[in-house]
C-alpha cells in the first residue's frame, strides 16, 4: 500500500487543480446554455447545490468521478426530454 505523506497529496491537488477548474467551467457553461440551476442539477442526481458549485469551481471534492458522471447523465436526461418535448409539438 502507498503512503501518502502531505507534501504528495499537496502537490497532487497542485496538479489537478487546472484540470479541475477546467472541466468544472465547462460543465457551468452546459448548464447555463441549457437554462439550468446548480438546484436542478443537484436535484437531478440527489446532491447539494453547494456541491455542485464546488464542483464546477474546481475545488476538490471526494468521488469526484461520480459526481462528473451523474452531472453528466442529468444533462443527457435534460436534453432527452427537449427533444421528446418538440418531437410532441411537431407531430
Amino acid at each position: 500500500m502507498k503512503n501518502y505523506t502531505y507534501k504528495n497529496t499537496e502537490s497532487y491537488f497542485r496538479k489537478m487543480k487546472p484540470i479541475w477548474e477546467r472541466t468544472g467551467l465547462e460543465f457551468r457553461q452546459k448548464r447555463e446554455l441549457l437554462g439550468l440551476s446548480q438546484k436542478d442539477i443537484a436535484c437531478q442526481i440527489g446532491t447539494s447545490p453547494s456541491l455542485i458549485s464546488r464542483f464546477e469551481l474546481g475545488s476538490y471534492i471526494s468521488r469526484r468521478s461520480l459526481v462528473e458522471n451523474s452531472y453528466l447523465t442529468a444533462i443527457e436526461l435534460f436534453l432527452r426530454k427537449q427533444q421528446e418535448h418538440f418531437a410532441k409539438i411537431t407531430l
